[in-house]
């Protein structure tokens, strides 16, 4: 596995404006964007006989996603004990990993209850 992301969705593209969004068969219609824009104004009598399509493939550009922060992967954890090292309640936790070299991780958490093992409030 690897480390996990912290990911942003843009409503334009922010990246990559040189290749396509999504990889787009030959098979498939697509429209570019700008087609998308209608260029008569005003509300006009329709004409019966042609048929709106229900929907579009629209050959965009760009990446809309950023990477806000990348967060390292510590599995496998061997080991994991929880530690009130003042007495007020607040818990911090320490995993032991297998990462080279072996790391200690602190994470401090707030836990009203905690049940381990079938007992309540350890």
């Amino acid at each position: 596995m690897g480390d996990s992301q912290l990911l942003k969705i843009h409503q334009t593209p922010v990246s990559a404006l040189d290749s396509p969004t999504l990889p787009i068969s030959p098979e498939m219609k697509a429209t570019p964007p700008t087609d998308l824009i209608s260029p008569s104004k005003g509300k006009g009598k329709a004409d019966a006989d042609i048929q709106e399509p229900k929907g579009f493939i629209v050959e965009g550009v760009g990446s809309h996603v950023s990477m806000l922060e990348s967060f390292k992967n510590i599995a496998p954890i061997v080991d994991a004990v929880l530690v009130d090292t003042d007495g007020s309640g607040q818990v911090t936790l320490f995993f032991y990993t297998r990462l080279s070299p072996a790391e200690i991780v602190r994470c401090s958490v707030r836990l009203s209850h905690v049940l381990v093992g079938g007992i309540l409030g350890l």
